[in-house]
């Protein structure tokens, strides 16, 4: 209860967070760019620019305030209509109210277009102030000057203002983006964020071409031109004036564009490098084993849908790790992992192996005395212990057949000695099965079981059909093993191996010897011995 009401708290603050952030934080970024750019453009005009009027310097800052006050207003109505459906979601989550499905389809692709939508009504409101600004400077001077140095003299205030308002807008776009960013993941917590519809892109070649286009080849062309304005004036004016002139244009524009590349690059770099870092940090983790690790989608552009491939890339690893841990547990994590790092192919190949039968002696009768329910939890406890003492000495359980188990020394992977492996887990699986009767079956009939073990050549590999494959062990040397398990009924004994395996013996055991047997299948009498003990 604690724990739901924590989570929904938590819940809500984000959301509240991200309410701030599209309401409050992106509109102070916007309002602030946009009153930065019109100080610095009319800075330019009123203080740098010797062919303005100075003497309308205290007009025309009032007109520029009232005229960039009036069209943040307008930008700011604008963006509130736009952002309608979006504001209305982020309350509702935030209320922790459920939304339509409609309402999230438009949330998604508002918040992805936020930055888009942020520069186009800063640029729009650039746009409106050229031409406001071109008109007054064409009026004012007209009074003055002439028709065509008036003309002249509104081109370059529209130029000026224009290409202020293309880099304000610039800037607006990528910090609005950074913000928005931080919201996403909340918006698509499965990073499908290449999928929604409608939403716009800006690939990273564009953010580069802008970048740089801004950056460099703006300045240049503008100080081009506006040498020529300043030569052209050394007809009508003092030289050395003109000049002094030019040495403050000259500054202020290299400063002015320093500025604008600091600002661009940094902004550019972080747009590319955030995401980069992100999946640089899940590649760390994924490399140390931790596949719970993600990317954290924040982006539409190429980088994004990389980072949704890196997600589903670990999506995959992780469907794979856990298939592979389910079939660990049906047929042991040695032949799970033989199996998938090469491919099921119908077929086998012959080597040489150990195997392992045993079986519960009095099986039957304590069948009779619990319920199916019971009879299930007393095998799967025995055969923890089994399993155990067979898989801490290199061998590999290949099937439960009731309460018998099969294990298998020696594929699908190579163990050298074998024979001594498979004695030394039977005596092992003794041994436990008298913790097992003491500490499960306490008060309760002990249970016995009886081993044998045969070593001999078999045919190791997948059988079945392309629909159903098993990885199995066939041969004669299988079923032998079998046949001197079910002996132990006959000499009373616990744990049987075959000839073959006491030849393969490179420890000592004590074991003793019976006269040679028949077995069924088998035309010649089996050799067997009985374990005692380890040496």
């Amino acid at each position: 209860m604690l724990k739901g009401t924590f989570t929904m708290m938590s819940q809500k603050s984000t959301w509240a967070e991200i309410y701030r952030i599209i309401s409050i934080k992106i509109g102070l970024v916007q309002v602030f760019a946009n009153f930065a750019g019109a100080g610095v453009c009319y800075s330019y005009f009123a203080f740098f620019d010797s062919s303005a009027p100075v003497s309308l310097v205290t007009i025309g800052l009032l007109i520029t305030i009232v005229m960039t006050a009036g069209l943040v207003v307008i930008g700011y109505i604008l963006n509130r209509r736009w952002e309608k459906g979006l504001s209305e979601y982020v309350r509702l989550k935030m209320a922790g109210r459920s939304v339509s499905q409609k309402l999230e389809e438009e949330a998604r692709r508002k918040i992805l277009n936020l930055p888009f939508m942020a520069a186009f009504v800063a640029l729009i409101n650039w746009a409106m102030a050229s031409v406001i600004m071109s008109g007054y400077n064409f009026i004012e001077t007209a009074l003055v000057e002439t028709f065509t140095a008036a003309s002249f003299q509104a081109l370059m205030v529209f130029v000026g203002v224009i290409i202020s308002g293309i880099i304000t807008s610039a800037i607006v776009f990528f910090v609005v983006e950074i913000l928005a960013r931080k919201t996403w993941p909340h918006f698509f917590p499965r990073g499908d964020l290449s999928k929604t519809p409608g939403a716009l892109q800006m690939k990273l070649r564009t953010r580069m071409f802008i970048a740089f286009t801004l950056a460099s080849i703006v300045p240049m062309i503008l100080m081009a031109i506006l040498s020529y304005n300043k030569a052209r004036l050394m007809l009508v004016m003092n030289p050395e004036d003109v000049i002094q002139s030019l040495f403050h244009l000259t500054a202020f524009l290299l400063i002015a564009a320093l500025a604008v590349t600091v600002i661009l690059s940094y902004l550019v770099s972080s747009s590319i490098i955030g995401p980069v870092k992100g999946m640089e940090t899940a590649m760390i983790k994924v490399r140390k084993g931790d596949l719970t690790a993600s990317a954290r989608v924040v982006g539409n552009d190429e980088l994004g849908i990389l980072s949704e491939s890196f997600d589903q890339m670990i999506e995959g690893l992780r469907d794979r790790e856990r298939i592979k841990e389910t079939f660990g547990r049906f047929v042991t994590p040695e032949i799970a992992r033989a199996i998938l790092e090469n491919p099921p192919v119908p077929g086998g190949e012959n080597t040489e192996v150990s195997i392992l039968f045993s079986d519960v002696r009095n099986y039957t009768t304590i069948c009779e005395q619990l319920s199916p329910e019971d009879v299930i939890a007393l095998l799967n406890d025995y055969f923890s212990y089994m399993v155990q003492a067979i898989e801490k000495h290199h061998g590999l359980v290949y099937q439960f057949v009731g309460d018998g188990i099969m294990a298998v020394f020696g594929a699908p992977v190579k163990l050298t000695d074998h024979a001594n492996f498979a004695v030394r887990s039977a005596i092992e699986m003794m041994d436990a099965l008298d913790r097992f009767n003491t500490e499960i079956r306490s008060g309760l009939p002990p249970i016995r079981i009886g081993i044998g073990i045969n070593t001999g050549p078999v045919v190791a590999g997948i059988i079945g059909t392309q629909q159903r494959m098993e990885y199995r062990v066939v041969g004669d040397s299988v079923n032998l093993a079998a046949r001197i398990e079910a002996l132990n009924k006959d000499f009373h004994t616990d744990v049987l191996i075959s000839r073959s395996t006491v030849d393969q013996l490179k420890d000592h055991f004590n074991l003793k010897a019976f006269q040679p047997v028949k077995v069924k299948g088998k035309e010649d009498h089996v050799h067997v011995y009985e374990v005692l003990s380890e040496p």
